[in-house]
C-alpha cells in the first residue's frame, strides 16, 4: 500500500525532473528505499504513469491523464483516512494515559480493539511526540505504563498535539460569549480563536476530572497584572466558583498564551524549569559579545542561578507587556557605567531573542546585577589576612578604623597600626591590604584612601572597588583619573566643522600608526568595527578596537565645533586594546571613567575649545574620581 512517501514522490515528479540526491533528502529517505519507493508507484500506477531513472536523475511521465488524476484522488482520500484514523487511535491512547495513573497494554488493546503489536507502535510514536514538552511514558513490568510531566504540559499537548478530542464539546454559553467578546476585542483571527476555544475547553475537562496546575509555573507573578491576564479576570472567576478551585491564575494560564501568537512559544520556553536553553543562549551570546565589544572575557559563574531566574522573569514581563518601578534604584547609568554598558549588550540579545525592546528601566536592573560583577568579591574579602592601618591621627582614629574592619573582614583578620613615617616595602609586601587617612601618591598603588573613618559602608565599598582594581602594575596611579595616565599632551587633539566622525578616527588612528604604538592593520579594523555599530554614547565618541602589540594606548579630540555628521558630539576618545595579556582590572577601570563622562553633564561643558592638556588633567582629576 502507499503512503505519505510515495504521494510526495509524486508531487515533486510532477513539478520537475530532480536528482537523486535531492529528492532522497527532501523526502528524508535513503536513496535505496526511494529506489523501491518508485517501484511501488510504477507498479500500482501500471499503464497510467511510469518514473524513470537516467543519469542519477528521476523523471515521470504520465500516459493517461484522465485516469492519473483519479488514482492521484483516490490515493490522496485513502491516505488521508488512514492518517485521521492513526490519529484518533494516538488521541484515544493518550487519553487513556493522561487519565489513569496506570493502564497495561492488556487493558487499552482491550478497551480500543486494537492488536498489541499495533499498540506498540501507537505508544512509540506518542513517546516520540510528548518527549518534546519534557512528558514521558514510563513503563515499569508487572505494573504497566504511566505518564510523568507537570499539568501544563500535558494541556499544551491536548491543544497543540490532540485537538480533535475536542472539537464536538460544546462550551457553556457564559464561557462562548466570553469567548467571542476577546475575539472581538483582540480582532483574532480564525485559528487563533479556534486554540483559544480547545484551550479553554480542554482547560475545562482537565477540572473536572481533578486535574489541577498546581505546580509552580516558574513565572513572574507580576504578568498576573498585566492587560492580557486581566482581560480574563472575568473568566477566572467563573472557574474559581464553578470548580472549586484555589488559584485561576495558573489554571487559565494556558489560556492566556494563546493570545501572544508566536511570543507564546518563548514563554513557554522560559517557564520550563527543566529547560534552560534560551537563557543560556542569551548568555553565550552576550559573553561573545562583550569579548567583542570590550575585549572583556566575563566568567559564565557572574550569571548565578538569581540571575538567570531574574532574566527568566524579565522576559515574562516584556511579553506580557508589564511595567516595573525603580524609582528607588537612582540614577544607575551614572553610578554603574560600565555595568549599564554590559546590559546594553544583554538587553540587545533578549530583544533579537523575543523581538521586544527592553526599556531603560529594566535596564536599570540589568546594570545592578552586572554592577556585582565580580561575585568573587566576597571570596577575595575572605583572602585578607593581614591589614595596615597608616594614620597620624592618633589612636581613637585607629580604633574606628580596626572596629569597622572587624565588622566587614573575617575574624581573626590581623590589623596593624603605623605613622606615615615609618612605612617602607617591607610592610607594604606583607600587608594584604593597606588603608590610609592621609594621602600619599607613592602609596596610592597600594593603599586605600580614607576620607570619613566613621562611614563603614563607604569602606567597604572601596575595599571592594580596591580588590577590583588592584592589579594595576607599571601605571602612574597617582592620578585621581586613571585615563590620564594613558595621555600625554601629544595625545589631545582639538578638531573642527570641517571633519566627519570617521575623519577623526583615520587621523588617531594613523598618528597611532606612525608612533608604531598599534599594527597596520588596526585602522581598517577599527573603521570596520565603528561603522558596523557605532560606539557613540549622547556626546562622546568612544571608538575602540584591539591590536597586536602589547599596550593599551588612547587618544583625544576636543571638537571644537560641530562635526559635519554626528553635531551633538563634542569628544572622541579612541582606545586600541591589546588582543592579548590585557590586564581585564585596569580596562574595566578605564571604561568605567570612560563611560562615565557620557553622563557627567557639568564635566563635558567644561572641555571647551580652548582645553588644553593641563586643564583637561585638572577637570578629569578632580571631577570623574570623585
Amino acid at each position: 500500500m502507499l503512503n505519505k512517501n510515495h504521494l510526495k514522490i509524486i508531487d515533486v515528479l510532477l513539478l520537475k525532473n530532480i536528482s537523486i540526491q535531492e529528492l532522497s533528502h527532501n523526502i528524508n529517505i535513503s536513496e535505496r528505499t526511494l529506489s523501491n519507493y518508485a517501484g511501488q508507484i510504477n507498479e500500482v500506477f501500471g499503464g497510467v504513469l511510469h518514473i524513470t531513472k537516467k543519469h542519477g536523475r528521476y523523471t515521470m511521465t504520465v500516459f493517461n491523464e484522465k485516469n492519473f488524476i483519479k488514482d492521484l484522488e483516490q490515493l490522496r482520500t485513502r491516505i488521508k483516512q488512514n492518517d485521521e484514523q492513526t490519529e484518533k487511535r494516538i488521541e484515544d491512547v493518550f487519553q487513556i494515559l493522561i487519565n489513569n495513573d496506570v493502564s497495561t497494554i492488556d487493558d487499552i488493546s482491550e478497551k480500543l480493539y486494537l492488536s498489541k503489536s499495533l499498540l506498540q507502535n501507537i505508544i512509540t510514536e506518542i513517546k516520540t511526540i510528548v518527549r518534546k514538552y519534557n512528558v514521558e511514558i514510563r513503563g515499569k513490568p508487572n505494573v504497566g505504563l504511566s505518564l510523568s510531566g507537570s499539568e501544563f504540559k500535558i494541556r499544551k499537548i491536548l491543544v497543540e498535539q490532540f485537538p480533535n478530542n475536542y472539537k464536538d464539546i460544546m462550551l457553556p454559553e457564559y464561557v462562548f460569549e466570553y469567548l467571542s467578546d476577546i475575539k472581538k476585542q483582540y480582532k483574532l483571527d480564525s485559528d487563533t480563536y479556534m486554540r483559544l476555544e480547545t484551550s479553554a475547553k480542554v482547560t475545562m475537562d482537565r477540572l473536572r476530572k481533578a486535574y489541577h496546575v498546581d505546580e509552580n509555573l516558574n513565572i513572574d507573578n507580576q504578568i498576573f497584572q498585566s492587560k492580557d491576564y486581566q482581560n480574563f479576570d472575568g473568566f477566572a472567576f467563573y472557574l474559581q466558583k464553578e470548580f472549586n478551585i484555589e488559584n485561576p491564575k495558573y489554571e487559565i494560564f494556558l489560556i492566556v498564551l494563546q493570545l501572544l501568537g508566536r511570543r507564546a512559544s518563548v514563554i513557554d520556553e522560559v517557564i520550563d524549569k527543566d529547560d534552560d536553553s534560551l537563557i543560556q543562549r542569551l548568555i553565550d551570546n552576550t559573553i561573545d559579545d562583550i569579548n567583542e565589544t570590550f575585549t572583556i572575557k566575563i566568567n559564565k559563574n557572574l550569571f548565578s542561578k538569581d540571575i538567570r531566574l531574574h532574566l527568566k522573569y524579565l522576559i515574562d514581563r516584556l511579553l506580557f507587556d508589564v511595567k516595573i518601578s525603580n524609582e528607588s534604584i537612582g540614577d544607575v547609568q551614572q553610578r554603574f557605567p560600565f555595568a549599564y554598558e554590559l546590559s546594553k549588550v544583554l538587553a540587545e540579545n533578549i530583544e533579537k531573542e523575543i523581538e521586544v525592546k527592553v526599556p531603560i528601566n529594566e535596564l536599570d536592573f540589568l546594570s545592578i546585577y552586572f554592577s556585582i560583577f565580580l561575585d568573587e568579591l566576597e571570596q577575595k574579602m575572605r583572602d585578607i589576612n593581614s591589614v595596615a592601618i597608616i594614620t597620624n591621627q592618633g589612636l581613637s582614629t585607629s580604633k574606628i578604623l580596626k572596629m569597622n574592619l572587624q565588622q566587614i573582614l573575617k575574624d581573626g583578620v590581623e590589623i596593624s597600626t603605623f605613622n606615615l613615617e615609618e612605612v617602607d616595602e617591607k610592610i607594604m609586601d606583607v600587608h594584604d591590604l593597606i588603608l590610609s587617612t592621609t594621602q600619599t601618591n607613592r602609596l596610592f598603588n597600594k593603599v586605600i584612601y580614607i576620607e570619613d573613618i566613621l562611614d563603614r559602608q563607604l569602606l567597604k565599598l572601596k575595599i571592594e572597588q580596591f580588590l577590583i582594581y588592584k592589579d594595576v602594575n607599571n601605571i602612574k596611579l597617582f592620578n585621581e583619573s586613571m585615563l590620564f595616565d594613558y595621555l600625554s599632551e601629544e595625545d589631545i587633539h582639538h578638531f573642527d566643522h570641517t571633519h566627519g566622525y570617521f575623519d577623526v578616527i583615520k587621523s588617531l588612528s594613523n598618528e597611532l600608526t606612525g608612533e608604531n604604538e598599534v599594527d597596520s592593520a588596526f585602522i581598517e579594523r577599527i573603521i570596520m568595527k565603528e561603522k558596523n555599530k557605532p560606539t557613540i554614547n549622547n556626546n562622546l565618541g568612544f571608538p575602540h578596537a584591539v591590536h597586536t602589540l602589547e599596550k593599551i594606548k588612547i587618544k583625544i579630540a576636543i571638537l571644537d565645533e560641530s562635526l559635519k555628521d554626528y553635531e551633538d558630539l563634542k569628544l572622541i576618545i579612541l582606545m586600541a586594546i591589546p588582543e592579548n595579556n590585557v590586564n581585564e582590572a585596569v580596562l574595566i577601570r578605564l571604561y568605567e571613567e570612560i563611560l562615565s563622562l557620557a553622563t557627567n553633564d557639568y564635566l563635558m561643558d567644561r572641555i571647551r575649545n580652548n582645553t588644553r592638556f593641563s586643564e583637561l588633567a585638572h577637570i578629569l582629576n578632580q571631577e570623574m574620581r570623585k
